[in-house]
């Protein structure tokens, strides 16, 4: 393995799609590991990208198809209204990219289960951000499966 191919797998780069508050919020989380890079934002709102872009030293696209053509981008965040989330999805994944995207994955169970689908054939990751640990819910839920309660 050659120095460019270590590095490649020691780092995963994202690009972002959407750049609301809640996108913001996950950015600087996913920076908080060791190897993330944020190198690339696209947003309808084209100041608001230019203001995350700003603090976080990205790539601003003025469209997704633009920013799904940088080779260097490995994962696609998605962090857009959920109307959205489908076909976003999808273009990132027939274009190659790892995709993390805000819930619901889809708005018709057909369609996510296409995305996992599609995922899939091209082994790529398709994962719907919805971490629960800190709901106090998910003790309860936990010991219920536990068979503590």
């Amino acid at each position: 393995m050659n120095n460019s191919e270590q590095k490649k797998q020691e780092t995963l780069n994202i690009g972002v799609i959407g750049a609301g508050s809640f996108a913001e919020f996950s950015v600087k989380s996913f920076l908080k590991i060791a190897g993330v890079n944020i190198i690339a934002i696209t947003d309808i709102n084209e100041s608001a990208a230019i203001k995350m872009a700003n603090e976080m030293n990205e790539l601003v696209y003025k469209n997704i198809s633009d920013m799904l053509g940088n080779e260097n981008i490995d994962l696609i965040y998605i962090a857009t209204p959920p109307f959205l989330h489908y076909h976003q999805s999808k273009m990132a994944l027939l274009s190659g990219k790892h995709v993390i995207c805000e819930k619901p994955a889809a708005l018709q169970l057909a369609e996510a289960k296409e995305l996992a689908s599609l995922a899939e054939s091209k082994d790529l990751l398709y994962v719907v951000n919805l971490m629960q640990r800190y709901n106090p819910v998910y003790e309860i839920v936990n010991k219920i499966i536990k068979g503590e309660i």
